[in-house]
């Protein structure tokens, strides 16, 4: 975007030099608002993904909390086998 902004500030120089029309400098800022626009949608796309990442790696945590939580269920029914068997 600093390529535009750049761009931009040139034209709008060379426009009020008067070398070039109104048409070119109108097209440079249409090309500015565009980085703008781009850079943007872009930022809100990291975002997002952000959010989904943080959303799967706590998915992930639960998930493996409850395989913890069916592991420790079963052995503690094994230990109860064993105790009845014992007897």
């Amino acid at each position: 975007m600093a390529t535009q902004e750049k761009e931009y500030k040139k034209h709008q120089e060379l426009y009020g030099a008067g070398i070039i029309s109104e048409a070119e400098l109108d097209t440079a800022k249409a090309n500015l608002d565009n980085a703008k626009t781009q850079l943007n949608n872009a930022q809100l796309n990291l975002e997002q993904s952000q959010v989904s990442v943080r959303e799967i790696q706590s998915t992930t945590a639960n998930t493996n909390q409850a395989k913890d939580f069916d592991i420790r269920a079963q052995r503690l029914a094994l230990e109860s086998i064993d105790l009845d068997i014992a007897t």
